[in-house]
C-alpha cells in the first residue's frame, strides 16, 4: 500500500518509503523522522521543530540530493522556488515557512500534508473498478484554479504582477489531504518575474504529456499553459487514465503539438456534454479562444447544474484517502 505525505518532485520519478529511519539526523535545527520521497534532484523528509516547554511543529523538509550539492543551477533552482512560494499564503497552495542552509546548502522548510497525490488516487481506485464522482472531481479541480488564480495574481511590493506560472500541473502534483484539502505542490520549475534561473525560449519544463502546444513548443507561456493542464487533471480523474496513454513517442509528440486530444467520451459515456464542452475550450490549441484566466476557467465549472456542496466533498475525499491509505474503514 502507498503512503504518500507529500507529492512528485520536479518532472522525476519518485519512490516511497513507509518505514521510520532509526538515524536521520538533523538539517538545521529540525530533526528529520522519516524519509518521504526521493526524486531526481532532492529529497523530502517528515521533520519536527522543537521549541520552549515541549513545544513541536511537524513541517516537511525539501533538500538536494547530496550528488547535486555542488551544482549552482540545482540550487539556484531551489532557491528561486522557495522565493517564490514563500509569498503563496493560501489554502490550496502548500506553504513555505523558510528556506534554511546546512553545510552551504539550501533546504526547504515546508508545510506537511498528511495524504495521497491524486495520480496514486486515481491509480488505486482503477485498481479497485472505482472512480471519483463528478461532482468530486470538479469540485478537485475548481480548488486547483483557486490556487492557481492566487499565484498568477501575484503582484511584487511595487503592484507588480509576478507573472507566475507553474508549468508542471498534472494529478502528481496535486495532493489529497486525509481531510479533504486540496493542495497543489512544487513550484520548483515555475516561471516568474525575477527568478535567478531563466528559461530560454526553445527550452522545455514539465511533464511532457500535460503540456499545452506552447510549452510544447519551448515558446514563452502565461497563465494559459496552467489552465491547460488543469484541464487535464479533470480529464484524467473522469476518464482513470492519463491523456495520450498507450500513444507512441511519435505520435505522442504530433498530438501535444496542436492538442490532438481524444475525446473523454471515447473511454467514459458517463462524462455528460457540457463537461466535454468546457474541457475542449480550455484545451483548444488556439491561445485566444482558451479560458484567459484561471478564475474563467473556473466560474465555467461553477455554473454547471451539479450539486457541489463543499463541506460533503471533503468529507468524502478525506474519508478516500483514509481508506486508501489504510487507515480508513
Amino acid at each position: 500500500m502507498e503512503k504518500c505525505c507529500f507529492g512528485a518532485i520536479n518532472d522525476r520519478k519518485i519512490t516511497i518509503s513507509n518505514f521510520m529511519s532509526e538515524a536521520l539526523g538533523t538539517i538545521g535545527s529540525y530533526m528529520l523522522l522519516e524519509k518521504i520521497a526521493t526524486g531526481g534532484m532532492a529529497e523530502i523528509f517528515k521533520a519536527k521543530t522543537q521549541g520552549a516547554r515541549g513545544f513541536e511543529k511537524i513541517v516537511a523538509i525539501k533538500k538536494i540530493l547530496p550528488e547535486f550539492t555542488s551544482d549552482k543551477a540545482f540550487i539556484d533552482m531551489l532557491t528561486d522556488e522557495a522565493k517564490i512560494a514563500v509569498r503563496m499564503n493560501h489554502a490550496n497552495l502548500v506553504q513555505v515557512f523558510d528556506l534554511g542552509e546546512h553545510d552551504r546548502v539550501p533546504f526547504l522548510v515546508m508545510e506537511f500534508v498528511e495524504g495521497m497525490d491524486l495520480k496514486s488516487i486515481i491509480k488505486l481506485l482503477k485498481k479497485r473498478e472505482g472512480s471519483i464522482p463528478i461532482s468530486a472531481a470538479i469540485y478537485i479541480v475548481m480548488e486547483v484554479l483557486n490556487g492557481l488564480d492566487f499565484a498568477h495574481s501575484m503582484r511584487d511590493n511595487e503592484g507588480n504582477l509576478l507573472n507566475i506560472v507553474h508549468r508542471d500541473i498534472s494529478p502528481g502534483n496535486v495532493l489529497i489531504s486525509s481531510s479533504g484539502d486540496v493542495k497543489i505542490i512544487d513550484f520548483g520549475i515555475a516561471k516568474s518575474k525575477g527568478r535567478m534561473t531563466q528559461t530560454q525560449i526553445g527550452s522545455v519544463k514539465g511533464k511532457f504529456r500535460y503540456m499545452s502546444p506552447e510549452q510544447a513548443a519551448g515558446k514563452n507561456v502565461d497563465a494559459r499553459t496552467d489552465i491547460f493542464a488543469a484541464s487535464l487533471v479533470l480529464y484524467e480523474i473522469l476518464v482513470s487514465q492519463r491523456v495520450y496513454d498507450g500513444y507512441k513517442l511519435d505520435d505522442l509528440l504530433s498530438a501535444v503539438a496542436i492538442a490532438d486530444i481524444p475525446s473523454m467520451k471515447k473511454f467514459n459515456s458517463a462524462v455528460p456534454d457540457d463537461i466535454e464542452a468546457i474541457f475542449k475550450k480550455a484545451t483548444t490549441a488556439q491561445l485566444s479562444d482558451r479560458y484567459t484566466s484561471a478564475k474563467e476557467f473556473l466560474l465555467a465549472l461553477h455554473h454547471l447544474p451539479y450539486s457541489i456542496n463543499p463541506i460533503e466533498i471533503k468529507t468524502y475525499l478525506g474519508t478516500l484517502v483514509k481508506h486508501l491509505r489504510g487507515e480508513g474503514a
